[in-house]
């Protein structure tokens, strides 16, 4: 999926930056003076949890890939940010690799209804694949601040800020989700045209015998540099392609300026007279992105911190992850409560209100470790008053109790503690956390 081995000399480039997605929205407000705001690929999240999810399916239970997604988007509540769904529409290029990529499909159905449920944002669901929510991200005022995303192609579509995302982790009793930062910076955007259009990519199968090596040991010799040049000149732009495709051919031939690391000439004979392709030019360096129109539209309509109705998201959870009954319910609001206080905290900040009193107490802290975790602080709080279900009022059903710890005395109206990034307390209850602080 992507361009064959862009990852691989993106890292030859940069080794990225390792870093905790709560990490960055806390640098996010340092520098903007708000959170990180995050174009989410869905599609790319979905199919791999659809192959992780196969040997727990076995066990029980429903719809695994959405539960997954679902435990996904309460991990990014937790970590202060901003995320924006993005889901492949009705425009994205139907064929990939000789395959047909259907434009909808089934499995993002019931994670688009989780992701609506939760109310996190807007969604995006328009008319293009992840390419549209380029054009989000190179804006100067910004509707996202980067991309979540393990298709690579983001970089050669232009992505200012690439976040790879990596296994989740636990640190002190909080999930950690570390990503790997590649910026545009790091490796250019014409050298990743280039290896996608010989080595081959999602659309095309490039020229024939030709790796990855040696396309990019063609980028170096500034033959991507030399294709954008021609391109964008806007003038005898066929015969400008031509004389550069003879170029490269000659050059591959012979190695005459001994930069290609040798003589290829399987792969001069196999390179088509029609290289590079105009469509597959286009699908690179002109993908069907968000006009200006929709994306001023886009930026002064979304509701970055609606609400959550948590009736409707329980009704969801019955439904669709058979959470049905009293122990389930008392699963629900364990597993929603820290989210949901987090994503309340983050809410009355952007609102500008102070919501000292939606939690009882801050009863530690810790200091950031670089990197792997931000400033954080112990929060005290009562479920019921997070929550607020009456899920004692829930029918207890027979078969759903064995899957229980019967000396399980989890109590909603009980207190409960949970780590939190402090700086979404410092921001959403300024009195309570200065309060602590002194």
């Amino acid at each position: 999926m992507g361009i064959k081995g862009l990852w691989e000399e993106v890292r030859k480039a940069t080794l990225g930056r390792r870093v905790d997605l709560a990490v960055l929205s806390e640098e996010c407000v340092r520098e903007k003076g708000r959170p990180l705001r995050l174009a989410v690929d869905v599609s790319i999240v979905l199919y791999g949890y659809q192959h992780a999810t196969q040997v727990a399916r076995s066990a029980g239970g429903k719809n695994h890939p959405t539960r997954t997604f679902f435990y996904h988007v309460t991990h990014l509540m937790m970590a202060g940010v901003q995320p924006v769904f993005v889901y492949d529409g009705s425009r994205r290029p139907p064929v990939k690799r000789d395959r047909y990529v259907p434009r909808t499909s089934s499995f993002t159905a019931y994670p688009a209804a989780a992701a609506s449920s939760l109310r996190t944002n807007e969604d995006v669901d328009k008319e293009y694949e992840i390419r549209h929510i380029i054009a989000l991200s190179r804006q100067k005022a910004g509707v996202v601040d980067a991309i979540s995303t393990k298709d690579g192609d983001a970089l050669a579509f232009g992505g200012a800020t690439v976040l790879l995302p990596e296994n989740k982790t636990t640190h002190k009793g909080r999930t950690v989700l570390p990503v790997c930062e590649f910026t545009a910076e790091a490796i250019k955007r014409e050298d990743l045209v280039l290896l996608a259009l010989i080595a081959g990519g999602d659309y095309d199968h490039g020229i024939l015998g030709c790796g990855r090596m040696l396309a990019m040991a063609a980028a170096r010799a500034g033959y991507g540099k030399e294709l954008f040049a021609h391109i964008q000149s806007g003038i005898f732009v066929p015969r400008k392609l031509a004389a550069w495709r003879n170029k490269l051919k000659a050059e591959l031939e012979t190695n005459s300026h001994r930069r290609l690391g040798g003589i290829h000439r399987g792969v001069a004979a196999n390179m088509p007279d029609d290289f590079p392709k105009q469509e597959i030019l286009d699908l690179y360096l002109h993908p069907a992105v968000s006009s200006a129109e929709q994306l001023q539209k886009l930026e002064s309509t979304i509701a970055w911190t609606p609400p959550i109705n948590i009736l409707t998201l329980r009704e969801f959870a019955g439904v669709n992850f058979d959470w049905k009954g009293f122990n389930f319910a008392k699963k629900f609001s364990s597993v929603l409560c820290s989210p949901l206080l987090a994503r309340e905290l983050l809410r009355h900040s952007e609102n500008g209100n102070d919501a000292t009193g939606i939690f009882e107490c801050i009863n530690n802290g810790r200091d950031a470790v670089a990197g792997e975790s931000p400033e954080e602080v112990r929060l005290e709080f009562i479920p019921h008053h997070v929550v607020g279900t009456d899920w004692q009022a829930e029918p207890k059903l027979m078969g759903y109790s064995i899957q229980f710890d019967k000396n399980d005395e989890y109590d909603r109206n009980k207190p409960d503690r949970a780590w939190c990034p402090a700086f979404l307390v410092k921001r959403g209850t300024p009195v309570q956390y200065e309060s602590w602080k002194n």
